[in-house]
C-alpha cells in the first residue's frame, strides 16, 4: 500500500538537499532540516491530479540558495504522477533553529563533526 501523498510530497523534498549540509559533507533533505512548515493538497482536479501549495523557510536570512532549492524542490514534487501544480511560499519572517532539524538528520550530523574533531585531535 502506498504512504499518504503528503509523506510522498515531503518524502521527494527529502531528494533534495540543503546546499550548506552539502558543504558540510552532510546531506540532509530539506524537510530533515526543519525548513517544510505546511504542506497543503488541494482538491483532485478531474484527472485525480492535486496541486500542492509548500511554505518553507531558510535557515538564514539572505539565503542565495533559495531559488536553486526553489527549483530542485519542484521538480522533485512534481514526479509524483498525483502532482499537478506545485508552488511554493518562503517565508522570510518564520525563524528557523537548529533544533528543528529531525532527530535522525542532527544524530548524522553530530557523528560528522565527532569523526572530525578525532581526526584533528589524531594529527
Amino acid at each position: 500500500m502506498a504512504a499518504p501523498l503528503e509523506q510522498r510530497v515531503r518524502a521527494a523534498i527529502d531528494k533534495v538537499k540543503d546546499p550548506c549540509s552539502l558543504a558540510q559533507a552532510v546531506p540532509v533533505g530539506i524537510s530533515e532540516m526543519g525548513m517544510v512548515t505546511d504542506v497543503r493538497l488541494g482538491e483532485p482536479g478531474d484527472d485525480g491530479r492535486r496541486d500542492v501549495e509548500l511554505v518553507l523557510r531558510v535557515t538564514a536570512p539572505g539565503c542565495m540558495y533559495v531559488p536553486f532549492m526553489d527549483k530542485s524542490i519542484k521538480t522533485a514534487i512534481a514526479e509524483l504522477p498525483e502532482i499537478a501544480e506545485v508552488s511554493i511560499d518562503w517565508d522570510a519572517d518564520a525563524d528557523w533553529r537548529p533544533a528543528d532539524i529531525a532527530a535522525p538528520a542532527q544524530k548524522r550530523i553530530d557523528a560528522a563533526r565527532q569523526a572530525r574533531r578525532e581526526r584533528l585531535a589524531a594529527r
